[in-house]
């Protein structure tokens, strides 16, 4: 709620937050966004560093899937990709964040690549 000029919008937030961004010029609405994931790519970066908490997190990234109605990727260590081949075939698996993507989730850890 401030006044703002060239500046990119960042979140550090830790949990899902609903954005809404209206940009003003003189007075008069220019800009209006409200986050929506519908029919959007969501990427999910999971951590090399864990194992455990990577597959306990799948089902809940599937459910986000449902719950939103959007388009899942995901990086996941090469050693969990047959897991997500088998038990989540319409994930798409990338080893980069693509383009494309609407919203990125980063979960626990601290090891990305």
């Amino acid at each position: 709620d401030e006044d703002v000029s060239a500046v990119t919008l960042i979140s550090a937030e830790k949990f899902f937050v609903h954005w809404e961004i209206i940009l003003s010029l003189d007075g008069e609405i220019c800009f209006y966004h409200q986050f929506d994931l519908k029919d959007q790519r969501v990427h999910f970066m999971f951590p090399e560093s864990t194992l455990g908490d990577n597959i306990t997190l799948f089902p809940y990234m599937n459910a986000f899937k449902q719950m939103y109605d959007c388009q899942i990727s995901c990086t996941v260590p090469k050693y969990l990709q047959d897991i997500i081949k088998l038990y989540y075939p319409d994930v798409t698996l990338t080893d980069e964040l693509p383009d494309d993507v609407y919203a990125t989730y980063y979960m626990i850890g601290q090891n990305y690549k």
